[in-house]
């Protein structure tokens, strides 16, 4: 199929006015932060970050959810220009997509530092009805999958291996609301997932095509 590519940069920085932590006065004692509840806030220019990506995805048809192949690269950089003790973040991002098993369906597996996750997508009904002029349901779809994650971390005995995952999935709903054209699709998400630590989290959204 036709194939569209895109490069992208991207340029920010974040400024506060007194929402930041003055993290100059953080005082240390026997390992640990002691004045916390004392630190305060400060204004200024505290992170400045650029970053370059490109993509390369077959084009999409009407009721594919993501695309059949493609991927997606990126790099960032961040600094902070006013405090030479904050160390430099250097930070590297991929995602393919790859067909799935039926038509429409899709897998997604992307890598983000010492992460991996991977989802699959698939339409599970195209009601194409729905209450007059009021609400026009295009199509139920699913979304199921998990992530892995392990990175070091500061414990007792020195450095340590930390290990995190969890699973769920999503079900989402396409519609468009008071006759609104084709393109302005709105969704209503229900999520279900279950963490390594913790128990069963419920969650729903509204997503507008703005």
């Amino acid at each position: 199929g036709y194939h569209t590519r895109q490069l992208s940069l991207s340029a920010g920085w974040n400024y506060s006015n007194g929402m930041v932590a003055d993290l100059g006065k953080i005082e240390w004692e026997n390992g640990s932060i002691s004045n916390i509840q004392r630190v305060g806030f400060r204004e200024g220019l505290h992170k400045v970050s650029f970053g370059a990506g490109f993509s390369d995805q077959v084009r999409m048809a009407h009721r594919d959810i993501a695309p059949r192949w493609g991927y997606t690269l990126s790099a960032n950089y961040t600094f902070n220009p006013e405090n030479a003790h904050f160390s430099d973040l250097i930070s590297f991002y991929g995602q393919a997509y790859l067909p799935g098993f039926a038509p429409h369906n899709s897998v997604l597996v992307s890598n983000n530092y010492a992460a991996f996750q991977a989802n699959y997508q698939l339409p599970v009904w195209y009601p194409e009805g729905g209450i007059g002029s009021v609400i026009y349901i295009k199509r139920i779809r699913l979304n199921a999958g998990g992530d892995y994650a392990q990175f070091r971390d500061v414990g007792r005995g020195g450095m340590t291996w930390r290990r995190i995952w969890s699973v769920g999935g999503d079900i989402v709903f396409d519609f468009n609301a008071f006759r609104q054209p084709a393109s302005a699709t709105s969704t209503f998400k229900l999520s279900c997932y279950h963490p390594s630590s913790g128990g069963v989290y419920v969650a729903a959204s509204v997503g507008l095509p703005f």
